[in-house]
């Protein structure tokens, strides 16, 4: 089954609105819990656990888990993406059925973001510990901060 897909901007643009429709109530006070879901989270770091990367600079890659429906949604630095999750147990996470736009960007954004999509539908788990968030799987780690 191919996880992966490209549709309309037009629909994907509905899908992103939807899931980034509450993204101004996603700050909060230094100290205070940032829960998994309704927060906008930005990434910080990812690759492999060995050789951790930071976005390209002025890129900004984004994820925001939306309980309502299970929907999973952001920005992956050019393209705007959507899609499902389940989580399951303590720390399990998988991510569905990825669609994104398909904007041509240069400068290595699309080769970066092709890195974010390839980890972030073999993900396998999620801890949140600190205000960061790190999704992991064999495809290596992506870590984020609200």
């Amino acid at each position: 089954m191919k996880k992966n897909a490209v549709i309309p901007a037009a629909g994907l643009l509905l899908i992103n609105l939807l899931v980034s429709a509450s993204a101004c109530t996603d700050r909060y006070p230094p100290g205070a819990e940032v829960p998994l879901e309704r927060t906008l989270w930005v990434l910080e770091e990812f690759g492999d656990p060995g050789k951790i990367n930071s976005p390209i600079s002025g890129t900004r890659i984004t994820i925001r888990f939306d309980p309502d429906g299970n929907r999973v949604g952001g920005s992956g630095g050019c393209n705007t993406y959507g899609g499902g999750y389940v989580l399951s147990g303590q720390h399990g996470l998988d991510v569905k059925e990825i669609i994104q736009t398909e904007i041509a960007c240069g400068g290595g954004i699309n080769a970066q973001e092709a890195a974010y999509f390839n980890i972030l539908l073999a993900v396998t788990s999620f801890d949140l510990e600190h205000r960061r968030l790190t999704l992991s799987g064999p495809q290596g780690i992506l870590v984020f901060e609200p």
